[in-house]
């Protein structure tokens, strides 16, 4: 069997696989929130900065020259506090922008702390903000907004003839520009992504411990039924394993295990049956043997005697021989090894030449044999298969049926589902679970059984060779006890189907005592 990782592993890596991203997903998720707040609030206050400078800008006219309009600021750099020279301060300024692109921007005012540094410009073509990060002229991380606005004049306004060429045709504008260090977008993040670190630290280690408990606990009933099932010993295997209530999952494999269990209590009590038949079937002419031989040692001057002893002793080493050769015989048919040439058989000759052969085990045993089998019943199987199992069913019924009474063998076809023979006995001294056991190898029921002349009756090894060999060739056999009366019923499949399950011939309840 291939080996895979254990199911404990494969818990591991699953549990710790959804965790892992979905905890860096809410990690990713949390500090791009909190990046995202942090910097709409930061250009929110950077807006409305920029906007308080706006409105104080305004269009008037040049008094040097007064066909001239300029925008001016109502104030003085050095007049707003947050814009003054000093550490970290903030910086702003201000443009005279037209629409025409052939008139340069000019600087209107500009903060106090820039000193000789200058904002960068740029071309703003509508209303809307626009916002960028950039490095501060102190060199500081920081972020600018520029904002283009209508300025307002407070003079009348001069007549489009009399202004200059310069500023005909071109409307005014202001290019407000503000520009703070990022610092109060940065240092909250630093923490947070610190904070989220840190968290995410602790709810791995958390995560891992509990995955780790979670999967020890849910794994204990596995363990517990693992450590049970290697202290099993085949020579002492209980009714069914001692467990605590396990989870419905596994549950049904300690069910499968107790069925197991029964199947081999059972096989190994047929097993212990079958090697103690063995050994008494082997030692009794083993003794018989001996005992003869003890005798011709006694007495060895009596020649004629020695003669009768030596084919005595020939003829229950034949016995041996032909019980060794059943054995093997059953041994092949259990492993699957005897070979199988399927052909088309005629049932009804088949039984013919069968009942003819035992006419002297029925005459002897005062027993009728009435065979009902359709002249045309044929099968597709193998013959060497099909012929030994109807030996052994008639043979068996022949033996074991109450004199000056019949054996009634019939067969029909099934529609679609094979072919049916049944072999059928009066039976009064068989119990129902008798039927269940005399498939066994070396099963008698008792010592009456034992006796008459054929071979596998004696040895109590037919009926097992026949359910055996009826396994190899797709046909099921049963045994059926009704009224007094035991059916073998030998149920051949169809040559495509499985083994139909077919109740037992009811003529079987009409056997009649001759």
């Amino acid at each position: 069997m291939k080996a895979v990782r254990s199911v404990r592993w494969q818990l591991y890596r699953s549990l710790i696989g959804w965790l892992l991203p979905l905890c860096t997903v809410a990690g990713v998720g949390t500090y791009f929130f909190v990046a995202f707040t942090l910097t709409s609030q930061f250009d929110a206050t950077l807006i409305s900065k920029a906007q308080s400078l706006a409105t104080m800008t305004r269009i008037e006219a040049d008094p040097a020259t007064p066909r001239i309009e300029r925008v001016e600021f109502d104030l003085v750099g050095e007049a707003i506090p947050e814009y003054l020279k000093k550490r970290h301060p903030e910086y702003f300024q201000i443009w005279e922008v037209f629409d025409r692109p052939e008139i340069a921007p000019t600087v209107v005012e500009q903060s106090a702390s820039l000193d000789d540094d200058e904002l960068p410009y740029i071309n703003v073509q509508d209303e809307d903000p626009v916002i960028e990060d950039h490095t501060l002229p102190d060199g500081r991380p920081g972020r600018t907004v520029w904002i283009k606005v209508n300025v307002a004049r407070t003079h009348d306004p001069i007549k489009p003839s009399d202004r200059s060429a310069a500023s005909r045709g071109a409307p005014h504008f202001a290019l407000v520009s503000v520009a703070r260090a990022r610092a109060e977008i940065d240092r909250p993040l630093k923490v947070v992504l610190i904070g989220l670190l840190s968290v995410g630290g602790l709810v791995g280690l958390f995560a891992a411990v509990a995955v780790t408990r979670a999967v020890r606990h849910a794994m204990s009933p596995m363990d517990i039924l693992s450590a049970t099932v290697a202290g099993l010993d085949a020579e002492r295997l209980p009714a069914r394993l001692n467990l605590p209530p396990l989870p419905e999952e596994i549950s049904p494999v300690a069910d499968r295990i107790d069925e197991l269990i029964t199947r081999l209590r059972g096989a190994i009590e047929r097993e212990r049956r079958f090697s103690g038949s063995a050994a008494h079937e082997m030692r009794t002419p083993l003794a018989e043997i001996k005992a003869l031989l003890d005798v011709r040692i006694r007495w060895p001057e009596d020649v004629d005697t020695c003669v009768s002893t030596l084919q005595e002793a020939r003829s229950i080493a034949d016995r041996m021989e032909r019980l060794s050769n059943l054995l093997l015989d059953l041994v092949k048919v259990d492993a699957g090894r005897t070979p199988l040439q399927p052909t088309t058989l005629n049932l009804h000759a088949m039984v013919a030449r069968i009942i003819d052969s035992h006419q002297s085990l029925a005459e002897s045993r005062q027993v009728t044999v009435d065979p009902e089998i359709p002249t045309d019943l044929t099968i597709w199987s193998d013959a060497a298969a099909v012929e030994s199992i109807l030996t052994n069913l008639i043979s068996n019924a022949l033996q074991y049926a109450p004199s000056a009474t019949r054996v009634l063998i019939s067969g029909r076809a099934r529609s679609g589902a094979g072919v049916c023979v049944t072999v059928t006995n009066a039976a009064p001294f068989l119990t129902a679970e008798d039927c269940t056991r005399m498939f066994e190898p070396f099963w008698r029921q008792d010592a009456a059984r034992t006796t008459g002349t054929h071979e596998l009756s004696r040895i109590g090894l037919g009926l097992a060779i026949a359910r055996g060999m009826a396994a190899r060739i797709d046909c099921e056999l049963t045994a059926d006890l009704r009224g007094g009366n035991l059916s073998m019923i030998c149920a051949f499949a169809a040559n495509t189907g499985s083994a139909p399950t077919i109740e037992p011939d009811n003529q079987r309840a009409n056997l009649l005592t001759a």
